[in-house]
Protein backbone atom coordinates (compact mmCIF):
# COMPACT_ATOMS: atom_id res chain seq x y z
CA UNK A 1 0.00 0.00 0.00
CA UNK A 2 1.61 3.86 -0.71
CA UNK A 3 1.45 6.21 1.56
CA UNK A 4 0.51 9.55 0.55
CA UNK A 5 3.10 12.29 0.51
CA UNK A 6 1.72 15.40 1.73
CA UNK A 7 3.78 18.39 0.51
CA UNK A 8 3.22 21.64 2.51
CA UNK A 9 5.18 23.44 0.20
CA UNK A 10 3.06 22.42 -2.60
CA UNK A 11 0.04 22.95 -0.98
CA UNK A 12 1.20 26.49 -0.15
CA UNK A 13 2.08 26.79 -4.25
CA UNK A 14 -1.11 25.70 -5.02
CA UNK A 15 -3.59 27.70 -3.30
CA UNK A 16 -1.24 30.84 -3.22
CA UNK A 17 -0.92 31.08 0.86
CA UNK A 18 2.51 33.14 -0.28
CA UNK A 19 0.22 35.85 -1.40
CA UNK A 20 -0.43 36.76 1.87
CA UNK A 21 1.76 34.96 4.10
CA UNK A 22 5.40 34.30 4.42
CA UNK A 23 7.96 32.36 5.61
CA UNK A 24 10.40 34.98 7.33
CA UNK A 25 10.01 36.84 10.45
CA UNK A 26 8.69 39.56 8.85
CA UNK A 27 4.90 40.74 8.06
CA UNK A 28 3.20 40.81 4.47
CA UNK A 29 -0.42 41.38 4.51
CA UNK A 30 -1.35 38.61 7.55
CA UNK A 31 1.28 36.66 9.98
CA UNK A 32 3.82 34.66 8.43
CA UNK A 33 3.88 31.14 9.07
CA UNK A 34 6.44 31.30 12.05
CA UNK A 35 4.00 33.55 13.71
CA UNK A 36 1.25 31.48 13.33
CA UNK A 37 2.72 28.38 14.50
CA UNK A 38 4.04 29.61 17.74
CA UNK A 39 0.65 31.74 18.91
CA UNK A 40 -1.45 28.17 18.57
CA UNK A 41 -0.63 25.40 20.38
CA UNK A 42 -0.71 21.91 19.58
CA UNK A 43 -4.08 21.01 21.12
CA UNK A 44 -7.40 19.38 19.22
CA UNK A 45 -9.55 22.88 19.62
CA UNK A 46 -6.98 24.78 17.83
CA UNK A 47 -6.78 22.15 14.84
CA UNK A 48 -10.36 22.69 14.78
CA UNK A 49 -10.06 26.32 14.87
CA UNK A 50 -7.63 26.45 12.16
CA UNK A 51 -9.42 24.18 10.20
CA UNK A 52 -12.68 26.64 10.04
CA UNK A 53 -10.17 28.98 9.25
CA UNK A 54 -8.67 27.68 6.06
CA UNK A 55 -11.47 25.74 4.96
CA UNK A 56 -14.60 28.48 5.16
CA UNK A 57 -12.27 32.01 5.70
CA UNK A 58 -12.25 34.54 8.27
CA UNK A 59 -12.18 38.03 8.93
CA UNK A 60 -10.59 40.58 11.12
CA UNK A 61 -8.33 38.23 13.31
CA UNK A 62 -5.44 39.93 12.73
CA UNK A 63 -5.85 42.75 11.35
CA UNK A 64 -9.52 45.22 10.97
CA UNK A 65 -10.78 44.33 7.14
CA UNK A 66 -8.65 41.76 5.95
CA UNK A 67 -10.31 39.04 4.93
CA UNK A 68 -8.74 35.34 4.49
CA UNK A 69 -10.73 33.71 1.38
CA UNK A 70 -12.42 30.36 1.85
CA UNK A 71 -10.93 27.19 0.39
CA UNK A 72 -14.29 25.31 -0.03
CA UNK A 73 -12.63 22.97 -2.36
CA UNK A 74 -9.91 21.86 -0.48
CA UNK A 75 -10.39 18.08 1.11
CA UNK A 76 -10.96 18.07 4.66
CA UNK A 77 -7.62 15.54 5.09
CA UNK A 78 -5.21 18.10 3.49
CA UNK A 79 -6.08 20.78 5.33
CA UNK A 80 -5.00 19.12 8.09
CA UNK A 81 -2.25 17.76 7.22
CA UNK A 82 -1.21 21.25 6.43
CA UNK A 83 -2.07 21.92 9.89
CA UNK A 84 -0.23 19.29 11.52
CA UNK A 85 2.83 20.43 9.27
CA UNK A 86 2.52 24.12 10.17
CA UNK A 87 1.87 23.50 14.09
CA UNK A 88 4.77 21.09 14.37
CA UNK A 89 7.21 22.86 11.99
CA UNK A 90 8.02 25.92 13.79
CA UNK A 91 9.29 24.42 17.61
Amino acid sequence: MNKLIFSPIKFIKKYNCCFCHNFKKNKKILPNFYYISKIYKKNYKTKKYLFKKIKYGSKNIFKKNILMPSFLNIKKKYIYYFIKWLINFYI
